[in-house]
Order: C-alpha cells, then structure tokens, then sequence
C-alpha cells in the first residue's frame, strides 16, 4: 500500500510540475505576442510556418490559395491550412492576430496530447520531456503539432471505423504519414494475425479525393513543396539525409538501452513491453522516412518531420516509468541498480527539456541584443523599410531560402515570389524540371530580390546570387542571378550569435532586380563546377548552417 501511495503521488506531483512549466512556456509567448513587438516575437515559431499564415490570410481576404500575389499554390499539408484559415475567418487577418493564432492552436494541440497521455496512460509528464526536449519539432507553430494526438487516438481506435477515421485525420495533417497506418498493420499481421484491413474502405477514398481535387486545382495531384525537394536529384544520392535522420533517434536508443539493462538485472520474473506496438509502429514509421529522404529527396530534413523521435521518446519514458514503478521500492542491489539506470536516463532527457525550454524563452528577451539578430528580425526590419520608403503596393519582392517571415510581414498588398518554390506554381516547378528556371524568373516583373548568404560567388564588381540553395542533390533546377555592387540598395548584413565567435557574416542584400546583369563566364563555372557535385551549392553558400 506505501508503494502505491508513494508512486500515485510521485507521478501526480511530477505532472504538476511538467505542466506547470508547459503552461509558463505558453502564457509568456502569450504576453510576448500581446504586447511586445513583432521584431522580439517574429522566431517564436518557425519562419516556415509563416508560410502557412501567409496562405490563410489569402483563402479569408481574396478566397484564392496563395502566398501572396500573383502565384497560387498547395505547398502545404492540408489540414493544418484550414484550421488556420477558419480561425484567421473568425478572429481576424491581422499580422500580429494571426500569429497569435498559430502559437495558440500549436499549443492546444499539445495540450490535448498531454491530457490524453494523462488519461490513457496515467502520467503526463512523459508527453512534457518529450514535447519540450524537441520544441523545434512540435511548438514551432507548423503541422507536425497534431501528430501526437492524432497518433495516440488512432493507436487507441478499436473498431476500423475509428482507425478509418483518424487514418484520415493523419493523412490530412501530414500526406506522409500514411506510414504510420502501413507500419500498424505490418505489426498486426506480422505479430498478431490479424488482417482486418477495412479501415481503408474510408481512408483510400479520401487520398483518392484528396490527389483528384489538387490535379483540378494546381495541375499537379500532390503539394508542389514536396515536388520541388526532388527536382534534378540522383536516386540514392541523398543517403547521408537519410542517415542524419535516424541519428535523431540517438535519445531514444539510449532510453532503450538503459531500460533493457534494468530489466536483464531483473532475473525472477518474467517482462514484455506494454507499449511494443507503439514502438514497432513509430520505429517503422522513422525507417519509411529516412529511405525516402535518402532516396526521393534531394534535399535536408526539417525539424518538424523527427515527429517520430519524439513520440518514441514518449513512449520509452512511459516504459521506463513503468519498470521503475515495478522495482520501487528496491528490495535488493539489483533493483538498486536497475533504479539508477532508469532515473540517470530519464534525467538526462530532462535535462535535455529544460535546456530547450530555457532557449525557447531566451528568444523572448527585450529589447533583443545585437547578438540575438536573426533573419527573422532583418525580415521584420526590411518589411518596415518598404513600407517608410512609400513603395506601391504592388511592388514585386522576390526571396529564396528564410523567405517566410518576409513574405508574411510585406502583407498582402505587395507581390511576392519564393524562389525556393515551396509556396510556388506547378509552373516554376515545371520550369524547374527542364532546367529553365532562369527563363521563368527573367520573364518576371520583380523590382527587388533580397538573398542571404554566408558565402557568394564573385568576379570583380559582379555578385552571383544561386537559387534554390538548400538542395544537396540538384544537378538540375538551380540556377544564377548575377547583379553589380551598384545594385545592392540595401546592405543588412549581420553576425548571428553563434558565428561571432568565429568572425563570419550572414551577408544579406536586397538587389534592384533591374540592375541585373549577365553573368560572366568566369561565374557561371563556377556555378556549374559547385552544382555537378552533391551539396556543392549548399556547402559553398551556407558553410556555417551546413557545419551547425
């Protein structure tokens, strides 16, 4: 009876701790985003998902799928995109509004994870660690925030009918996840036989409907975001993305270890996992993501698809606080052992949590200090330039990569194209694909294009500004503006706080698009020397980013 009654009030006052820090976490952006101004706020989710608000605004203010003027888009998962438009719809399509939107309906989502985890599993505080030790993955104010929910209640379903349901719901958050229904019925068939398989009786008319509606719409049955990562890449060539994405399961390989141990010490009774399905299914789902980055994509892996991880981190630390209740209190040296081995491994994740959470306010900070300078906040200030110069309204801004934030704080009001192509048209995709990528931005009215670099190619007085940057293969697709230094009109260079120390620059220009010259042949070898060979382009143009 003193073990039950210790262990029900370690995991209630371990909760109430978890979601007391969950909950400072939120009300401090809360007050940030009512009161501060939106060059302190801008990083508090993640320029990508500005790309989102941008859209959202324009399906309320216009009722078209856009960015911004003139290209229409579906480079987004679908689900998170109308949640944020009936919000936008009925509390407003303000700058400041909308994202207090996202960073509400982020949060609230995670919350729902929490309280499910605390109903159906009997401690929250696991879905807590493992949530905030991966902020950048699911409080960044983008779709993967869902996930967790989405997972459990799925997980959770007993008839085919709910699976149908939330196969659904996942399929709409994230069309990837489909994974996740495939890897649960591999562990159906493979351990218990079962071959029930009437949950897609719901589900394939949806994805069906789904890919019919975005061929009508944009001419291409799948989001042009997804598209654009494997245009010009080599099938296989990316294998060291996929690689990189099953280190980030390092935490949960040390979680399993050191539960794995706990348990071996245990010789006199028998132990199986409580959570085996979970794990296979999350453990499957991360293998089906990193073979197709490393194989059908060109490009890295963002931090909001290690969704994975951290719901594996979840679940080992509901397995882990499971054994451990098992072996308190510790009745001989082995359990003694096996005790700190749990404990030592739940707290380094802890740590890990408090950490992230300490950064997470940290980009909170006022007034911002010179180091603390992002792409963000430039993105802010340039925003606020074109606006104190009086430019017209229909003044055309191109930007490739961190464009997010820029394009949503410029409004509505000005034109706006994304030269990475991610909230493009299937026609720069299309265009992407025969390599006439260059064809397709020469033929455009733009009166300014921003680029940000750490390194650019040079000649004398020409620069030569690469887009797209960020793929590692893309042997076809990128291309070069070149521009004299006459035309920079705007010089925001700066040092972020993590190249100070080694004396580097984010050099970052805002270029008269009219000003633009032919690139000499001197560049355009050089160009085509860095694009022949895998991650040429991104290593020579963000050095800094690619080392970390």
């Amino acid at each position: 009876m003193i073990k039950g009654i210790s262990l029900i009030s370690a995991a209630f006052w371990l909760d109430a701790v978890f979601i007391s820090g969950f909950a400072l976490l939120f009300f401090i952006g809360v007050y940030a985003l009512l009161n501060l101004s939106p060059y302190t706020w801008v990083d508090i989710i993640h320029d990508d998902a500005y790309y989102y608000l941008g859209v959202a605004r324009s399906m309320v203010e216009r009722q078209t799928s856009s960015f911004a003027p003139p290209f229409a888009t579906n480079g987004y998962q679908p689900l998170w995109l109308w949640l944020l438009s009936l919000q936008a719809f009925v509390f407003g399509t303000g700058t400041r509004e909308l994202v207090l939107q996202a960073y509400t309906l982020n949060y609230g989502f995670i919350l729902a994870f929490i309280l499910m985890s605390r109903r159906w599993h009997g401690a929250a505080f696991p879905a807590v660690i493992a949530v905030v030790s991966y902020a950048i993955s699911l409080l960044n104010g983008m779709e993967s925030a869902m996930m967790p929910a989405f997972f459990l209640l799925f997980m959770q379903a007993k008839g085919w009918r709910g699976r149908g349901i939330y196969a659904c719901l996942l399929f709409l958050t994230r069309i990837d996840a489909l994974a996740v229904v495939f890897a649960r019925d591999v562990y159906r068939v493979l351990f218990k036989r079962e071959y029930c398989l009437r949950h897609y009786y719901i589900l394939l008319p949806l994805v069906a409907l789904y890919l019919a509606l975005n061929y009508a719409l944009f001419g291409i049955p799948v989001p042009v975001s997804g598209l654009q990562k494997s245009v010009g890449m080599v099938l296989g060539e990316n294998w060291q993305t996929g690689l990189a994405y099953l280190l980030t399961l390092k935490t949960s390989v040390r979680l399993f270890f050191c539960l794995g141990a706990a348990v071996l010490l245990q010789t006199a009774r028998s132990w199986r996992f409580a959570y085996a399905e979970e794990i296979f299914v999350l453990t499957l789902t991360a293998l089906v993501y990193a073979a197709y980055y490393g194989l059908l994509s060109g490009w890295p892996v963002w931090h909001w698809y290690y969704w994975p991880s951290v719901l594996l981190i979840y679940y080992l630390l509901l397995e882990s606080w499971r054994e451990l209740r098992s072996l308190w209190p510790a009745s001989s040296k082995r359990d003694i052992m096996g005790i700190a081995l749990l404990l030592l491994s739940m707290a380094y994740t802890v740590k890990s949590s408090i950490q992230t959470m300490e950064g997470q306010l940290g980009l909170l900070s006022e007034p911002p200090r010179d180091s603390h300078i992002s792409f963000g906040r430039q993105n802010v200030k340039l925003a606020d330039w074109a606006r104190l110069q009086g430019l017209p309204k229909n003044t055309f801004f191109a930007m490739g990569d961190r464009a997010g934030s820029l394009g949503f704080f410029l409004g509505g009001d000005f034109r706006f194209f994304h030269a990475e192509g991610l909230v493009g048209d299937a026609e720069y995709y299309r265009a992407m694909k025969q390599d006439q990528g260059l064809r397709f931005v020469n033929a455009l009215d733009v009166d300014y294009w921003v680029a940000e670099r750490e390194n650019y190619l040079k000649t004398g007085d020409v620069i030569g500004v690469i887009e797209p940057v960020q793929a590692l293969s893309a042997h076809v697709g990128p291309y070069m503006l070149c521009f004299p230094k006459s035309a920079i009109v705007l010089d925001q260079s700066y040092a972020p706080d993590k190249y100070m120390a080694r004396h580097e620059l984010e050099y970052r220009y805002v270029f008269d698009f009219k000003k633009r010259v032919e690139c000499p042949a001197e560049l355009n070898d050089e160009f085509e020397e860095l694009k022949s060979h895998y991650g040429g382009v991104r290593t020579y143009s963000l050095p800094v980013e690619v080392r970390g």
